[in-house]
């Protein structure tokens, strides 16, 4: 009896697991997009550093912002709550891509994308609350 209770309560995180992945995906795959972009405006433009510093977080918000519109729009909760817990994972998706990919010291910008995620995040899914149906 027991052990059925928490094959069903295993499923139902699955799921919900699962139900999550595409938001988490918008997030990574326009995060990442951008960061490309950027990458081949910098090779063929050759602008400088600053430019670049810049728009990495820019790319990072608009990342976060689709995530908690998309986690919104997907379990209707809470849009604050919803899209700032649907940002924590694309959070850190983005601190293990700056740590691999970084050769520089890394604090001062690591300590400005853990509240912009989670605030862009908070903030698209307040926008994904407060959009109406058009249809």
């Amino acid at each position: 009896m027991q052990k059925n209770k928490q094959n069903k309560k295993s499923k139902k995180d699955f799921s919900l697991i699962l139900k999550y992945l595409p938001c988490f995906f918008v997030g990574v795959i326009s995060t990442l997009l951008g960061i490309l972009v950027l990458a081949l405006a910098y090779y063929k433009l050759s602008l400088d550093s600053e430019f670049s510093y810049y728009f990495t977080y820019i790319f990072i918000s608009f990342g976060a912002f689709l995530t908690g519109y998309s986690t919104y729009k997907k379990f209707k909760n809470r849009g604050i709550v919803s899209g700032a817990l649907g940002a924590v994972p694309l959070l850190v998706f983005n601190l293990i891509f700056i740590l691999i990919f970084s050769f520089k010291s890394v604090n001062a910008f690591v300590l400005l994308v853990i509240p912009i995620t989670v605030l862009f995040g908070a903030i698209g899914g307040i926008v994904s609350s407060n959009s109406k149906k058009r249809y």
